[in-house]
């Protein structure tokens, strides 16, 4: 419990809290020891430590985990980055955090989510088993808003679950945007849930449901009309739509639209991200290496 030991330190220092305050009935160098990550203490000690620092067991598990040194490592869960071992090694972690007749939705949905794709990989799986798939249904459906970890759980399950379950998902979220039908989020958080539109966007085209796609296309655009501009977003709703029209009437038109639209990301991506679009775009068939033969970047 290395990282979370180094918490522990963070707020109580940030507390003015001395060791013997949080200490209880373990000496104050077991718990110095603790904090600094040389020596892993009971799960009963961590429990009765929530209590000095004004937590409870759940706060400070969830804390543990939404810490910028710990999110890090989660990116290496999406599949175009996936490590085994860096998988490995945060289920591990996750699991040393588990305490006996404790409840922590998240730390239990991540365990399940992290266990799973360490299966899928090693199956080579395309879908996640149904039970899995429950786990995350039960608890992004309670959400009023997806923290940081959330939306990382989406976003690399959404390639592994049916494209309407990850559209419900993402409509949730957008119901907790407009409470009463009336917009009261900030414009942070709707390009947030624009984002998760353009993340199921993709995965309806994946699986050809081009009609779903076109709902949220839609979507996305009509969430838009609440933000300020931003070239990044606006880009990707661009692809987006331009991909749904091109699959859907397959003219020559609608094709040299979308491959001009996605030419046009080494203007606001760095050179290897344009890149990666491009080849990712071949990959799928939605367009050849014919089709960027006057791209210098390619």
């Amino acid at each position: 419990m290395t990282e979370l030991g180094d918490l522990v330190k963070h707020l109580r220092k940030n507390r003015g809290l001395t060791l013997q305050a949080t200490s209880g009935r373990w000496s104050q160098s077991s718990m110095s020891r603790f904090e600094n990550g040389e020596i892993d203490l009971t799960d009963d000690v961590v429990k009765e430590l929530a209590i000095p620092l004004g937590l409870d067991y759940e706060d400070l598990i969830t804390r543990n985990i939404l810490r910028e040194s710990s999110i890090n490592r989660w990116e290496y869960l999406a599949s175009e980055q996936w490590h085994t071992e860096a998988a490995r090694d945060l289920l591990s972690n996750l699991k040393q955090l588990q305490v006996e007749n404790a409840r922590n939705d998240l730390l239990k949905t991540a365990i399940t989510v992290v266990s799973e794709l360490l299966d899928v990989h090693a199956q080579h799986r395309r879908i996640m088993h149904d039970d899995v798939v429950r786990t995350l249904n039960d608890y992004l459906s309670k959400l009023s808003e997806f923290s940081r970890i959330d939306g990382i759980l989406f976003s690399v399950c959404t390639e592994y679950v049916p494209v309407q379950i990850g559209w419900r998902w993402v409509l949730h979220q957008i119901r907790m945007l407009e409470p009463a039908g009336n917009m009261q989020a900030t414009p942070q958080r709707i390009r947030r849930v624009i984002s998760f539109c353009g993340t199921v966007a993709e995965r309806a085209a994946l699986e050809g449901r081009l009609t779903l796609m076109q709902s949220i296309v839609d979507e996305m655009y009509r969430l838009k009309t609440y933000i300020p501009e931003n070239a990044n977003q606006q880009f990707s709703m661009a692809i987006s739509r331009a991909l749904c029209v091109d699959l859907t009437e397959r003219t020559v038109v609608s094709h040299d639209k979308f491959v001009a639209v996605l030419k046009t990301s080494h203007y606001i991506f760095p050179t290897d991200v344009h890149r990666s679009m491009v080849q990712y775009t071949i990959e799928q068939g939605w367009a050849t290496a014919e089709d960027f033969a006057d791209d210098p970047l390619i």
